[in-house]
């Protein structure tokens, strides 16, 4: 039996492995990707994500809902840019440059005019 966190969420495409948050949309940028990586490691701590939800006020049902949205995937990444050692740590984690995870952020954030 597969437990129902392993299963994809129909509309978004995500979903949970352990505590690692896992894409399979195959229309998938590679920004949503390093954001959806960078969510992940944010969700991984107990006190960060509970300070992620209460900034964005989302909870858990609203972020699941909102999960493949760039505007959600760019406000993950606004959240750790404001705590630049979450910044670099989440940026060492994933092993990237940390302006790599602000370049993404504008790009998502840009990413709803340049596709409509």
């Amino acid at each position: 039996m597969i437990p129902c966190a392993a299963l994809p969420d129909p509309k978004t495409g995500v979903h949970f492995s352990g505590n690692r948050l896992v894409a399979m949309r195959g229309e998938q940028t590679h920004d949503e990707a390093v954001a959806l990586r960078a969510l992940g490691w944010t969700l991984g701590d107990d006190a960060r994500a509970g300070r992620l939800l209460a900034l964005t006020g989302l909870d858990a049902e609203a972020l699941r809902e909102r999960i493949g949205e760039p505007g959600l995937l760019a406000a993950v990444l606004r959240f750790l840019e404001a705590h630049e050692p979450d910044l670099l740590a989440c940026a060492e984690h994933l092993q990237i440059p940390p302006l790599r995870l602000v370049e993404t952020r504008r790009r998502l954030e840009a990413w709803p005019a340049v596709r409509s």
